[in-house]
C-alpha cells in the first residue's frame, strides 16, 4: 500500500535539500551509527533511509547492496507519517506491506522498525531503520536506543547543515570565498586523514585477530601431535608387554589384544602424518620414528614366531639380547626430540603473540590520540569559521537587522520566525540544573570503575544513550561469563581466551576499565596454562557487573 504524502511535504523537501546531503559518499559518522544499530538491534540489515520526491536513498547501510528504491515500496515513507518509532513486526501479515515487491521479493522483509529522523523544525527528513528477514520483536531497550540513535543522526546532519551554511555566507565576497576553499580543504583534510587513522585501527585489529587465530590453530595442532606421541608410546609399550605376557604364559588370550596394540599403533602414526602434512622437517622426524617402530614390532613379531615354532626358550633368549631395549630407546628418543621441539615452539609462538599484541596496543593508543588531534584541530577551524559569522550578523544587527528568512518563503518559517520574535523568551531559572542531582549522579557513577569521560566522548553527553550503552553491555557479558566459568572447569584453554579477548573489547568500547583489566589477565593466563587464580577473578568481573547492574537500576528507577 503506497503511503500519503505528509501534510508538509513542499516544507520537508525543501528542508531536506539544504542539507546538500543527497547522494554523497558514505561517511564514517554515518556508518558507525548504523553499524550500532544493527548490533544493538540484533538484526542483519540497518539503514540510514532519507525520503526524496520519489524515491528513499540510502546514506548508509548495513547489509545491504541497493543503494535506493522507489518511494511507493519504502517501509520509510510510512514511518516519516509516525511520531515514534514505528515497528512492523510481520509484514507479511501486515495489509500495508503483504503485496509489497520487498516483502514478496528480495530482500524479503518480514520485520522493519524505523525511527522517524525529525529536524528541530519538526520536518522528518527520513528514517533510522533496523530490517530482520524473519518476524520479530525489540525490546523496551532496543527500541530506546534507537530512539538515541536516531537523535545522533539528526545532530550529525545539523552539523552538516551549518557547515553548508558557512559556505553561503562566505560566498559574498571573493576573498570570502577562498577563505572558504581553504576552510573545507582543512576540513576534507582533517576528516579524511581522521578515516585513515580509523582504518589503520581498522586493519591493524583484523592483522592482531588473524594473527591471533593463526598462533590458536598452531597451538592447537601441537596440543593434538604432543597428545598422538603420547599414545603411540603408550600403544608400544601395551604391545611389548603382551608380547612378553604370550611368551612366557603361551597363553592365546594375549595375542588378540597385541595384534589390537599394533592397529593403533598404524592408526597414531597415519594420524601425526596427517598433522605435520605442512611441515617437511617434522615429516622427516615422523619417517625415522616410523622406520624404529617398524623395526620394533618386526623384532616382537620375530619373537612371537619362535615362540609358537620353537617353544618359549628360543623366544626367550631373542627376547633377553640388547637389541630390543635399544631400538625401546631410539623411539623413545625420537619422540623425545618431536615433543621438545613442539613445545619450543608453542613457547615461541606466545611470546610473538605478546609482543605482537604490545605492539598493537601502543599503536592503536598512538592512532587514536593522533585521530583525536587532527579533529580537534578540525573543530577549532569550524569555531573559527562561525565565530566570523557571527561577527558579521553583529554588523549586521548593528545596522537594524535582526533575522532573515531565505527564499522562496514558506507560511510555515514565517509564522515561526514571527513567533520566535513575538513569544515569551525562557526565564533563566528555567534553564537552571539541578545541582543536587548532578552531584547524587556523581557520586554513584564514582563507585563504579568505568571511563565517564571516555563514555561521555562517545555518547556526545547524552546520559540516557549512556545507560542503554552499558545496559546493553552487561546482557553480552553475563552469558560470556557463564561460558568462561565453564571452561575453567573444563581446562579449555582456548575457550576462556576467546571469551576473555571479547570481554576485553567490549569492556574497551564502554570504558569499563576494572572489567578490561580482569579480562586481560584471564587472556594471559589462559595462554599460560595457568588457571590457579582464574576463577577468583571471574567471581571478581560477576561483583563488578552486580554492582554496575544496581547503579542502572537505581538510574531506571528515578
Amino acid at each position: 500500500m503506497k503511503a500519503p504524502l505528509p501534510n508538509n511535504e513542499i516544507q520537508r523537501f525543501e528542508t531536506l535539500l539544504e542539507y546538500k546531503i543527497l547522494d554523497t559518499p558514505s561517511e564514517a559518522a554515518f556508518d558507525d551509527l548504523t553499524r550500532l544499530a544493527s548490533y544493538i538491534c540484533q538484526t542483519p540489515i540497518a539503514l540510514i533511509s532519507l525520503i526524496d520526491t520519489n524515491r528513499q536513498w540510502f546514506k548508509s547501510r548495513v547489509g545491504l547492496d541497493t543503494l535506493e528504491t522507489h518511494r511507493d515500496l519504502a517501509f520509510c515513507s510510512h514511518a516519516i507519517l509516525q511520531p515514534d518509532v514505528f515497528v512492523v513486526p510481520d509484514a507479511t501479515d501486515d495489509e500495508r506491506f503483504a503485496t509489497n515487491l520487498l516483502v514478496t521479493s528480495d530482500p524479503n522483509i518480514r520485520f522493519y522498525a524505523g525511527v522517524p529522523l525529525t529536524n528541530p523544525e519538526g520536518y522528518a527528513l527520513g528514517t533510522l531503520c533496523v530490517i530482520d528477514y524473519i518476524p520479530r520483536e525489540l525490546t523496551p531497550d532496543q527500541i530506546e536506543a534507537l530512539r538515541t540513535l536516531g537523535r545522533q543522526v539528526i545532530k550529525q546532519l545539523e552539523l552538516r547543515r551549518n557547515l553548508a551554511s558557512l559556505v553561503l555566507v562566505s560566498k559574498k565576497s571573493k576573498q570570502a570565498q577562498k577563505v572558504s576553499k581553504q576552510f573545507f580543504k582543512k576540513i576534507v583534510a582533517g576528516f579524511g586523514l581522521a578515516s585513515v587513522i580509523l582504518v589503520l585501527i581498522g586493519v591493524i585489529s583484523y592483522q592482531n585477530t588473524t594473527v591471533s587465530s593463526n598462533n590458536r590453530s598452531v597451538i592447537k595442532n601441537a596440543y593434538k601431535k604432543l597428545n598422538s606421541l603420547e599414545k603411540l608410546l603408550s600403544q608400544i609399550k601395551d604391545a611389548e608387554t603382551r608380547q612378553r605376557s604370550y611368551i612366557i604364559t603361551g597363553k592365546q588370550t594375549y595375542i588378540k589384544p597385541y595384534q589390537a596394540s599394533l592397529a593403533n599403533v598404524n592408526q597414531e602414526i597415519a594420524k601425526l602424518k596427517n598433522l605435520t602434512i605442512d611441515q617437511p622437517n617434522q615429516q622427516k622426524q615422523i619417517a625415522t620414528l616410523e622406520f624404529l617402530i617398524a623395526a620394533k614390532l618386526a623384532e616382537l613379531n620375530q619373537t612371537i614366531d619362535l615362540r609358537q615354532k620353537k617353544g618359549s626358550e628360543a623366544a626367550l633368549q631373542v627376547l633377553l639380547t640388547n637389541k630390543s631395549q635399544n631400538l625401546m630407546d631410539d623411539i623413545r628418543k625420537a619422540i623425545d626430540e618431536i615433543e621438545n621441539e613442539e613445545r619450543a615452539q608453542r613457547q615461541q609462538l606466545s611470546q610473538t603473540a605478546q609482543t605482537w599484541t604490545r605492539k598493537t596496543t601502543v599503536t592503536i593508543a598512538i592512532a587514536i590520540c593522533l585521530s583525536f588531534i587532527v579533529l580537534a584541530v578540525v573543530y577549532y577551524f569550524i569555531y573559527r569559521e562561525v565565530t566570523e559569522r557571527k561577527r558579521t550578523e553583529e554588523t549586521l544587527n548593528q545596522a537594524g537587522m535582526d533575522d532573515y528568512l531565505s527564499k522562496p518563503v514558506f507560511k510555515e518559517k514565517l509564522a515561526a520566525t514571527l513567533e520566535h520574535w513575538t513569544g515569551v523568551i525562557l526565564s533563566k531559572q528555567e534553564l537552571v540544573v539541578d545541582e543536587q542531582t548532578v552531584s547524587t549522579t556523581n557520586n554513584d557513577t564514582n563507585d563504579l570503575a568505568i571511563d565517564w569521560e571516555h563514555l561521555h566522548r562517545i555518547s556526545e553527553n547524552d546520559g540516557e544513550f549512556e545507560l542503554n550503552l552499558l545496559q546493553i553491555y552487561l546482557e553480552d557479558v553475563r552469558p560470556r561469563l557463564e561460558i568462561m566459568i565453564a571452561a575453567i572447569a573444563s581446562d579449555d584453554f582456548g575457550q576462556i581466551a576467546r571469551e576473555a579477548h571479547h570481554l576485553k573489547g567490549a569492556s574497551a568500547n564502554v570504558g569499563a576499565t576494572a572489567m578490561y583489566l580482569v579480562a586481560d589477565k584471564l587472556e594471559k593466563l589462559a595462554y599460560e596454562q595457568e588457571l590457579r587464580d582464574a576463577t577468583n577473578l571471574v567471581l571478581e568481573s560477576k561483583e563488578f557487573i552486580n554492582s554496575m547492574q544496581d547503579f542502572l537500576t537505581r538510574k531506571n528507577s528515578v
